[in-house]
């Protein structure tokens, strides 16, 4: 019931359904932690560097390649993902890895050539 009237997900997706949705996100990010290290799945990636979302998905997996916190955290999110009794702190895991995420991609995208290094 929606006593503060208000639309968020939860009003949209059946609960049952956050079950499986969490472990596909889980086994996506433990994907994305492999491709990062395995050196076929990163050529692959950069070389349809230029389609929209895998673009995306293999600036996030150079930056897990570099960035250890970022390979521990989103290691750690993806496993508590797997645990529904860990939804809220994984929730929370998730948007710190993709703010940090987001923080590298920006200041990648509006620094001149050869500023930062990768792992910034």
């Amino acid at each position: 019931m929606n006593l503060q009237q208000e639309t968020n997900i939860h009003n949209l997706v059946n609960p049952r359904l956050y079950g499986p949705i969490y472990a596909v996100a889980g086994f996506a990010l433990i994907a994305m932690c492999a491709a990062s290290v395995l050196g076929g799945a990163r050529r692959w990636l950069s070389a349809r560097a230029d389609m929209p979302v895998i673009g995306e998905i293999a600036a996030f997996a150079d930056w897990l390649g570099v960035a250890r916190f970022g390979m521990v955290l989103t290691l750690s999110t993806a496993l508590l993902l797997q645990h529904e009794s860990f939804e809220e702190y994984s929730e929370v895991m998730l948007s710190l890895t993709l703010a940090l995420f987001l923080m590298h991609r920006l200041r990648m995208l509006s620094a001149p050539a050869g500023q930062f290094a990768l792992a910034e």
